[in-house]
């Protein structure tokens, strides 16, 4: 799996926020990551669309790692997006696109939240 753009690779996302984050110590990890999602679709939205079209592609491995997606629901989950955010909601697909990927961010974060608080 290629690491996102800007992300050296074989560094691991926790790695990269460490590192990234020692010039911005007021922003919590979740806030981290939803910036760079938002950043990523900004710049990636055209490219992000066109490889759900075809069904696969670098940009959509980086979309699912930075979106904490387990691997076995992956493809149940571009499946998702493309359905929601490309066939239905052809005038704002970055918009629907940023929506799900937060969400699917948060739903990750959360789970790995409780696997904690239950250890």
């Amino acid at each position: 799996m290629e690491a996102p753009p800007g992300v050296k690779k074989g560094v691991g996302l926790s790695s990269w926020y460490t590192s990234s984050s020692t010039s911005s110590s007021t922003m919590t990890k979740e806030e981290f990551m939803g910036a760079e999602l938002d950043k990523f679709i900004q710049q990636r939205h055209p490219l992000i669309a066109e490889e759900l079209a075809i069904g696969e592609g670098h940009h959509l491995e980086a979309l699912v790692t930075l979106a904490m997606v387990p691997r076995h629901e992956q493809l149940f989950w571009l499946n998702s997006i493309r359905k929601s955010c490309f066939e239905k909601t052809i005038d704002h697909t970055k918009e629907c696109l940023r929506q799900q990927v937060q969400e699917q961010q948060q739903k990750s974060l959360q789970k790995r939240k409780e696997a904690i608080d239950v250890s």
